[in-house]
């Protein structure tokens, strides 16, 4: 973790700190410079149960002969305590593979998974310990590689960036997006190479999908994009794996059973050994494959990882038979990662703490979690009161208002807003796109909306009877990308619900002017008054709506379908959209996080 580089007289211990310091009154070369950053150590029980910081050196850029001496002593300490250690988990930096190699891990001048040795022997009791990279900072780098070199090559073709780059720009034009999370900071990730989710974003089983979908709807500069949809999902399961977490997930992110270690083994490996199949061309256009160029720790990082969780697994097991099952989160160096944000946020507005505000943040973060009360004691929590019950803060209860007032609301010309969704028509492959992303939208906006009504008839004109079992229909076009990214959680919405939901879309359009002025008010309202009066009326429009013991003082079910599912679309329609705007168009690169990084790096 990067510090603050500062000198304070620490009256208490009489003396100046924020030098480098090992501890033990070593004196090593280099104590006289001031520290920049702190190494720390932290175990963590394998079940999730607990974790603790161990140790701490300030340093200024350690060498790995040092590292690895220190790694050594954490070892020597943590077997005199009684636990015993199963993995040692860092990121990707050079010092941190370096001194594993001096420890005694062999990665280098190796071709293939099973030539690594992902172990070292225990100083004490001659154990297996194993390294386990992180997997967060394996998949930046693997992301970083692919837009840094634009062009990654395979045995079957090539996996390139600039297919993410278009699928981010054809979801800007439409301003609606494929069931992915793509935006100017996942293509401008330069800015943001520290962040984790936007990595995973990028090279995710839903950026996959939103690419086969384009190759399957024809769209132009997608047809090869094959290898690219294969990289982008290689990747994500190989992450899922990494980072399970829920003892109840299923597919890559299941946890490891001694039932399915075998299962995983068959299936996990043979994505590593894709990554050593994968290239790049050099500066002298020549072809090396990743795993002997500088780019390699992605490569060798994620091999590393999977060979040591299923040697750890395999261990386990075999020694423990009641061991039920592991979680390979509690393997990532995200423990560590939260210790250093609490840090930081312990002293308000000062994010980048000196050497004696360190250890201050250190003793009160032990001590808070140390000291627990009792529910029989004479004290009480008081912990839970936010604002110490000095005032009362009382909100006024939220009301579901889903009646609208559709007097007062000006007529639209019919004719006029159909010529205007005719001018905005002008490529049936882009209407195509928009039309399955709106029609995957209202599975969603049926399925909260089925929540809240009790009318079976109701519930069954929302949903496609071609959805249901044993139906051979030939599904609409407009299905295709709900078909793509189905798994069985899906909904197949009626051709009614949809088209309520395309009727909203267009009409938000052309009251925005194409999106154009988006500050008018009482957008929702005029939205849903000029929906209702289009459909209420429309025999065709759930024509096999069939509710009973409806009261006469009681509004219509079909008015009520059609306010909720407008409703609703829009509350997503419309925060999608501002979230959009915000990040996309009035701040299209955020510098906010490069710059705060760059400032906790220069210590200063």
């Amino acid at each position: 973790m990067a510090i603050k580089k500062q000198i304070i007289w620490d009256k208490k211990a009489n003396q100046f700190v924020g030098f480098s310091d090992y501890g033990s009154q070593l004196n090593l070369e280099g104590n006289n410079i001031p520290a920049t950053e702190v190494l720390v150590f932290m175990l963590v029980n394998l079940k999730g149960k607990w974790k603790c910081p161990i140790g701490y050196f300030f340093q200024n850029k350690i060498n790995a002969v040092t590292q690895a001496e220190l790694i050594k002593s954490a070892l020597s300490i943590t077997y005199t305590a009684g636990l015993r250690v199963w993995g040692i988990t860092c990121d990707g930096a050079f010092t941190n593979f370096s001194s594993m190699k001096i420890l005694g891990c062999t990665f280098q001048d190796i071709s293939s998974y099973t030539e690594l040795k992902s172990w070292i022997n225990h100083p004490i009791s001659n154990e297996k310990v194993f390294f386990v990279p992180d997997p967060c900072h394996m998949l930046k780098l693997a992301r970083n590689t692919l837009g840094n070199t634009k062009v990654i090559i395979t045995n079957n073709g090539v996996v390139r960036w600039d297919y993410i780059e278009n699928l981010f720009k054809i979801q800007s034009d439409l301003s609606l997006k494929l069931g992915n999370k793509l935006s100017q900071a996942h293509v401008m990730w330069h800015q943001n190479k520290m962040k984790v989710k936007l990595a995973a974003q990028t090279l995710s089983s839903s950026t996959a999908d939103a690419l086969l979908f384009m190759k399957n709807i024809h769209m132009d500069g997608f047809h090869n994009v094959d290898e690219t949809i294969t990289f982008c999902r290689n990747i994500d399961r190989l992450f899922d794996f990494l980072n399970s977490r829920n003892p109840f997930a299923k597919g890559f992110k299941s946890p490891i059973f001694s039932s399915n270690l075998e299962y995983l083994e068959s299936v996990i490996i043979p994505l590593v050994d894709y990554l050593f199949t994968l290239q790049v061309k050099n500066n002298n256009d020549t072809i090396s494959h990743i795993y002997t160029t500088s780019k390699k720790t992605f490569v060798v990082g994620f091999a590393l990882a999977i060979k040591s969780i299923f040697s750890i697994a395999k261990l386990l097991f075999e020694e423990n038979q009641n061991y039920k099952y592991i979680l390979t989160y509690s393997l990532s160096q995200d423990h560590i990662e939260i210790l250093f944000s609490r840090f930081r946020q312990r002293f308000g507005v000062n994010n980048n703490p000196n050497v004696l505000q360190f250890k201050i943040a250190l003793k009160q973060i032990l001590m808070k979690n140390a000291i627990k009360y009792k529910s029989n004691g004479n004290c009480h929590n008081f912990d839970d009161d936010v604002f110490g019950a000095l005032l009362e803060f009382k909100w006024s209860k939220k009301k579901d208002n889903i009646v609208c007032n559709i007097d007062n609301v000006d007529e639209i010309d019919e004719e006029v807003l159909n010529r205007s969704t005719l001018l905005n028509s002008t490529n049936s492959i882009v209407d195509d796109a928009k039309s399955n992303i709106l029609y995957y939208i209202t599975g969603y906006v049926v399925k909260k909306v089925s929540l809240h009504i009790d009318c079976n008839s109701c519930i069954e004109s929302l949903i496609s009877p071609n959805s249901r079992e044993h139906n051979y229909h030939q599904p609409p076009i407009y299905s295709k990308f709900v078909s793509i990214k189905n798994q069985g959680g899906l909904i197949f919405s009626s051709h009614c619900s949809f088209k309520i939901i395309l009727a909203a879309e267009h009409f938000f359009l052309f009251l925005t002017d194409n999106l154009k002025n988006i500050n008018k008010p009482n957008l929702e309202n005029k939205i849903i008054a000029h929906i209702n009066n289009k459909f209420i009326l429309d025999r065709n429009i759930f024509k096999t709506l069939n509710c009973e013991n409806v009261c006469l003082s009681d509004r219509p079910h079909k008015m009520l379908l059609i306010t909720l599912l407008v409703k609703k679309f829009l509350s997503v329609r419309l925060h999608s959209y501002g979230k959009l705007y915000s990040s996309d168009i009035l701040n299209p690169v955020s510098k906010r996080q490069k710059l705060t990084k760059t400032i906790l790096f220069y210590n200063q």
